[in-house]
């Protein structure tokens, strides 16, 4: 997980030696940019909410994060119709 630490520590260090890397430990190209995406995505969302005054204990961010996994957005298990 170097290119998500690079990602979140140092936001323009990440170099073809560490996309290199993932393809040695056996990721595809769409693991790698997923990847690279929700990193991108929570990295900008925990700006945003530190900018707007956000505040959240550990606790209920795994709280949530156990709900979200167990029964999705919806209140339905995730990759349920």
């Amino acid at each position: 997980m170097t290119i998500v630490r690079k990602m979140i520590r140092k936001t323009h260090c990440v170099c073809q030696a560490d996309i290199d890397a993932c393809y040695d430990a056996g990721w595809d190209g769409e693991a790698i940019n997923r990847t690279v995406m929700l990193t991108g995505f929570f990295s900008t969302m925990v700006r945003w909410n530190s900018g707007v005054g956000m505040k959240y204990t550990a606790e209920e961010i795994a709280a949530a994060s156990d709900g979200l996994t167990q029964y999705g957005y919806n209140g339905e298990r995730p990759g349920t119709q």
